[in-house]
């Protein structure tokens, strides 16, 4: 994919909360997603798959609201960094989710 100037390109990783045709979506627009069925992590916890994304230099995309502000508050309290977590809210059509996605 070619970034825009100014606009960096994230490498995303989506966890098994996320629809994967958003991602295959994101994949055919030149993305650089990864998800928890191709890196072979669908029965790690919320914790290891964010462990994967750190390892990866990956940002994590989820769905999950109830459990990772959590981890990512607790990661903060002691001192430890990830690459970013994307909540993503609601049920949306992935249209939309592509949309909000692909435009920032």
């Amino acid at each position: 994919m070619v970034a825009e100037p100014g606009r960096s390109v994230a490498h995303l990783f989506f966890d098994e909360d996320v629809d994967a045709r958003l991602a295959e979506a994101l994949l055919r627009r030149g993305y650089d997603v990864q998800t928890t069925v191709a890196a072979g992590l669908l029965e790690a916890s919320d914790e290891e798959q964010l462990v994967y994304a750190i390892d990866q230099q990956r940002v994590l995309v989820t769905h999950n609201i109830r459990h990772f502000p959590v981890i990512h508050a607790d990661w903060v309290t002691t001192g430890r960094t990830h690459g970013g977590i994307i909540v993503l809210i609601g049920n949306s059509a992935i249209g939309v989710w592509l949309r909000r996605m692909a435009d920032g």
